[in-house]
């Protein structure tokens, strides 16, 4: 059950963008309270600059005050009547990784909302964060009005993607009208590899073949109706499962990716999930939904 939702917020128009992907969640209706934080650096000013710092940069109002009144306008004037949601706008200090993972687990949040813009390095940070987060994390993109009507769900039948489709399912029965893809990229073999082309494509028929058994095994194993959600197979033979599941997804205009994440021992962080980072480093006009 999303709950508690803490939103991180930078002072830019996407902040508006985050406040409205909160809307389009379909268990809107289970939020109880909304977190909105900037977390700002630390500026380790002087000691003899201090005064003349707060006097010629907040002569009136402290600055955090300032920033925090900017922020509730900001969600005010977005987000719209939510009865019996509490809202909490706060200003705090520090290193913004650091601190908006310890915020997270203060607020016990179910759910982390950060915004995806396109920066060097395909978002590191968005990445690290996401490896490290003890709740669901909702990316959403800068470039894109957010929105949720179709969901693609990419398969390995892992618990992970299993937990990534109860999820979806779960949002499909709060809004009927969802369009839920479950995906699986069968492996074929490339072309030329050591056969024919009759033989090659008569294997790849084979693999299909089996990824179809083992996805109806997959659907029985956690209780899935297929009637509920597109089941695809689609063969990818060069390793770059990201890149086709990010082709997929563009292919049906599809604007929401749901993928499980793998927990949080030293060794699972290490290697987080290599399609799962390696998506968040290339995906910028769908949401993104990182569930634990």
């Amino acid at each position: 059950m999303i709950k508690n939702v803490v939103t991180a917020f930078d002072l830019t128009p996407l902040d508006e963008t985050l406040v409205k992907a909160i809307r389009q969640l379909p268990d809107a209706d289970e939020i109880e309270r909304l977190y909105f934080v900037h977390i700002m650096k630390d500026l380790n000013i002087p000691d003899g600059l201090t005064a003349s710092f707060q006097k010629l940069f907040a002569p009136e109002q402290p600055l955090d005050e300032r920033i925090e009144a900017e922020m509730a306008q900001t969600v005010e004037q977005t987000l719209g009547e939510m009865p019996g949601v509490r809202i909490d706008v706060d200003v705090i200090e520090g290193h913004p990784e650091k601190k908006l993972l310890e915020w997270v687990k203060l607020k016990n949040a179910d759910l982390l909302v950060l915004g995806k813009k396109r920066v060097s390095g395909g978002g590191v940070v968005a990445r690290r964060i996401a490896s490290q987060a003890p709740c669901h994390t909702l990316f959403v993109p800068y470039e894109q009005e957010p929105k949720m009507e179709s969901i693609l769900v990419p398969i390995d039948f892992s618990k992970n993607s299993m937990r990534a489709l109860e999820q979806a399912l779960k949002w499909k029965h709060k809004r009927p009208g969802l369009q839920i893809t479950a995906l699986h990229l069968a492996e074929y073999l490339p072309s030329g590899y050591y056969m024919n082309i009759k033989d090659q494509s008569r294997f790849n028929e084979l693999v299909k073949v089996a990824a179809k058994e083992a996805f109806d095994e997959f659907l029985k194993a956690g209780k899935f109706d297929p009637e509920q959600m597109e089941i695809v197979i689609w063969g990818e033979e060069d390793g770059n499962v990201s890149e086709r599941i990010l082709e997929f997804a563009n292919l049906r205009q599809m604007d929401t990716i749901v993928l499980g994440a793998k927990g949080h021992s030293a060794l699972e962080r290490f290697f987080f999930g290599s399609v799962t980072e390696h998506l968040l480093g290339l995906i910028f006009k769908q949401l993104v939904l990182i569930v634990r």
